[in-house]
């Protein structure tokens, strides 16, 4: 504290609380746990997707197999790293959980809506008696003299009393979470429907001879901080986006000790933080984010000490036209989106490739040659088909916004897709120079021959050096030919 130091601290193990190197070390650590996934040869085996096992996140991870012998196999790799590293896996926080695809699991279906379907009751037709009907004609006849005004109330109220006598009772499923029929289940005492009933769950994957919790696959469960279940379903996570900005309203409308500024402090600190984490990763549906947009502009109300009936383009009319011009969801839907495809193509790997399977997909179902193309074209979809296709969706996105986005993430690079053989030779006829770092120091060689071993001679003030073409290289501090074409001419 001050000019004085306290004693020093040794760390055995882990890092220090706060500091900034802590989650770089330990994403080096962590590491060869994901080397060694990688390793294994196992897979998920979703067709049309590039093949991996794991997805991590910080200390989160989630594993993805096809068959409950994968699944142990890849736990004992856990397990084994546990025992080398020392670091403790939490059994109270893992979860196993699954869901059957193809035409197994259209089968339990089909099987389920058969028996849903026969549970349903018969709708009798509603007859009416030519007394009754008479009697009805008559009543027409005598109320014909009131007044319009106050009839076409009365029947507003009455038609809407009907509607609501008429609804039947709906029962929640406390697996998937939805409100249906009584039919839907096997009784009333039945909190599971019978679509969730008949759905394969997953048995007997062990960690350390101790059973994980399993969790059913149509039940939200967190999957690297977003609430999902197996079959890509986020309504709970956009009910806990929705509930999160709402007590944020709540609190700035019943807290006035704070000034304006901290309450919009608040605001620029809470909401996009809530909504940008996981928007990207989340089906958002119109009609949620416009009841979101209602929750972001009553806060900014409250925020200002307004009332909810002051009008909404002061909050949304540009700066210049008089407004505020606060971010609402819709453009912090579009810098998330917009930025998980930035990330995603950064480096190739599975994520740049599932990208790259979505990028054609969306070029070729719109028939568009590059991205600006697309939207042009995104602009006259509706937005649920524009969702269908994350590219698609973000081009969407941008047209609402009247914004024009120019990038090609995908442009072919030729020295990417020339074989090795044949970059090795092109370097060696033209006497290529490249940037390469010998003993420590920057210099520059000159490709002079290829040798039989997938290397290459190098010439570098009159000494033969020898580097591969492509990989990583035995001896430290010599590149690859590869990298360093990429280090001198970028």
């Amino acid at each position: 504290m001050g000019d004085t130091s306290s004693a020093a601290i040794q760390l055995d193990t882990g890092t220090v609380q706060g500091s900034a190197l802590s989650p770089l070390l330990f994403d080096l650590f962590i590491n060869a746990l994901l080397r060694l996934l990688d390793s294994s040869g196992i897979s998920h085996r979703v067709r049309g997707v590039p093949d991996w096992n794991y997805q991590a996140f910080a200390d989160d991870l989630s594993l993805y197999v096809s068959s409950t012998e994968d699944a142990n196999t890849l736990l004992n790799i856990v397990s084994a790293f546990q025992e080398w590293s020392g670091l403790k896996i939490s059994i109270k926080k893992s979860v196993a959980t699954g869901a059957l695809y193809g035409a197994g699991g259209s089968q339990r279906q089909k099987d389920a809506s058969k028996v849903v379907r026969k549970r349903k009751p018969m709708e009798q037709p509603y007859r009416t008696s030519k007394e009754v009907l008479q009697k009805t004609q008559d009543l027409e006849q005598v109320n014909s003299d009131l007044s319009e005004g106050s009839s076409s109330k009365d029947e507003e109220v009455s038609m809407a009393c009907d509607e609501m006598a008429s609804r039947r009772t709906l029962q929640r499923c406390e697996t998937c979470g939805r409100s249906l029929m009584p039919h839907h289940f096997k009784s009333e005492s039945n909190s599971q429907c019978t679509q969730c009933f008949n759905t394969w769950i997953p048995s007997g994957i062990r960690y350390q001879g101790e059973d994980l919790r399993v969790v059913h696959g149509r039940t939200p469960i967190r999957l690297l901080g977003i609430h999902y279940n197996m079959w890509l379903d986020a309504k709970a996570q956009r009910r806990k986006v929705i509930d999160a900005a709402i007590e944020v309203a709540a609190y700035l409308y019943t807290n006035d000790n704070l000034r304006i500024d901290q309450r919009l402090k608040v605001i620029s600190m809470c909401l996009p933080s809530l909504f940008s984490f996981s928007a990207p990763l989340t089906d958002w549906p119109e009609s949620d984010l416009k009841l979101l947009t209602a929750v972001w502009v009553r806060a900014h109300k409250n925020a200002w000490n307004l009332g909810k009936g002051t009008a909404t383009c002061l909050f949304t009319f540009p700066r210049a036209k008089g407004g505020l011009q606060v971010k609402l969801p819709l453009g912090t839907l579009f810098t998330s989106v917009w930025g998980n495809l930035e990330r995603c193509s950064q480096f190739d790997d599975g994520t740049r490739q599932m990208l790259e399977i979505s990028y054609r997909e969306a070029l070729q179902d719109n028939g568009c040659l590059n991205l600006l193309e697309l939207q042009d074209t995104a602009q006259h979809l509706s937005w649920k088909k524009a969702s269908k296709n994350e590219v698609t969706f973000a081009c969407h996105l941008a047209s609402l916004l009247d914004i024009r986005v120019e990038w090609n993430p995908f442009h072919p690079d030729p020295i990417a897709s020339t074989p090795n053989t044949t970059l090795a030779a092109l370097a060696c006829q033209v006497k290529l120079p490249i940037y390469i770092q010998i003993e420590g120091v920057m210099t520059t060689a000159v490709c002079f021959q290829v040798n039989s071993d997938l290397r290459i001679t190098i010439v570098a003030e009159d000494k033969h050096h020898s580097i591969h073409i492509d990989g990583q290289v035995k001896n430290p501090g010599m590149s690859s030919l590869r990298e360093c074409i990429s280090r001198s001419y970028g």
